[in-house]
């Protein structure tokens, strides 16, 4: 299973236009942003880097459903 998982995520990081990739966009942040992603142990980590601080967000992968399920979110209070 992990197998299979593996090949998609290397799928999936080809350059937009090729003929075997299933997503036809690529994420381009502006040059003053860092972002920075981490994956160990079925756990995913991005850290966003900008002028003016920095937000995180994390995921766990779900076996069961094929998917990726937030775990940290970015936003974590509401100040007015």
């Amino acid at each position: 299973m992990r197998e299979i998982r593996d090949i998609c995520n290397s799928i999936k990081t080809w350059e937009m236009g090729s003929v075997l990739s299933p997503f036809m966009w690529k994420t381009q942040y502006s040059s003053n942003i860092e972002v920075i992603s981490k994956e160990e142990n079925e756990v995913r980590v991005y850290v966003f880097n900008t002028p003016v601080g920095s937000i995180k967000f994390v995921e766990e992968y779900l076996p069961q459903t094929f998917s990726w399920a937030y775990t940290e979110h970015f936003v974590k209070t509401m100040k007015i």
